[in-house]
């Protein structure tokens, strides 16, 4: 059946996300003229006649071919940009990579030292966003904490963080988490200066899911095995998960 969701400006490349996560690739969007927050009701009715309409009744009638959004998406290691910051920071804009603050480019050198230090597996996976249907792992981790500065050693608190989100989901929202079983880095540390100079990595405390389970040495097991071939030439964990979401539990 035809439909079209309405949105507010700059939600577009979100709300394409999320109806590809939820199954429904190419959906039909209808923006509205301004955020509704800081509209009055007749300014709200008088926008969506004069703005929103016509685009409703056009996505209702007018055939939407989805080849773009189906076209397959780039791997984890795939180079898909290339030039000075400037040109960097504008192409990031353009493609809703980034929020359109200042950030650090994710190179594969970059991303491979950061990891390097902690000596995690890079594809070791740690759930899936939803509803975007993303496989987290922890070479994406790495990639958004190279993005916004973060240290080597802010990554154990990184993938602390996207592991209880995973388990957030899978336990409180019945999202099913595809991929494998999760690294189990439940702990957190605090570094504590000795005067000779040197320091202490003491674990001062650890994390716990909504119903307080620890997930500290053991991980989060994924409702869908789906390991990440080394030698993959494209995100196979990726579409596992789209076809999990969609509706096709055995994928």
């Amino acid at each position: 059946m035809p439909s079209v969701s309405l949105v507010s400006p700059g939600f577009e490349r979100q709300a394409l996300a999320t109806g590809r996560g939820l199954g429904f690739d190419g959906m039909r969007l209808a923006v509205l003229d301004a955020h509704p927050d800081g509209l009055t009701a007749d300014e709200l009715v008088g926008g969506f006649v004069a703005h929103t309409v016509a685009q409703v009744v056009a996505g209702l009638t007018v055939e939407n071919p989805v080849e773009a959004a189906t076209s397959s998406e780039p791997t984890a290691l795939d180079v898909v940009a290339s030039g000075t910051i400037a040109e960097l920071h504008d192409l990031f804009c353009e493609r809703g990579w980034s929020d359109g603050l200042p950030f650090i480019p994710p190179t594969r050198t970059a991303v491979e030292a950061f990891i390097a230090v902690t000596g995690h597996d890079p594809w070791r996976s740690l759930g899936t966003a939803r509803p975007s249907g993303r496989e987290i792992t922890v070479w994406s981790v790495a990639v958004n904490g190279v993005m916004a500065g973060c240290r080597p050693e802010h990554l154990p608190v990184l993938l602390a963080v996207a592991e209880i989100l995973a388990a957030a989901l899978q336990t409180d929202m019945d999202v099913p988490v595809v991929g494998t079983r999760t690294f189990g880095k439940g702990l957190f540390q605090q570094v504590l200066p000795l005067d000779n100079g040197g320091a202490l990595d003491l674990s001062v405390g650890e994390f716990l899911t909504a119903d307080g389970v620890s997930l500290a040495g053991k991980g989060l097991k994924p409702d869908v095995y789906a390991p990440l071939p080394k030698d993959a030439t494209r995100d196979v964990q990726l579409d596992r998960a789209f076809r999990v979401l969609s509706g096709d539990v055995n994928g």
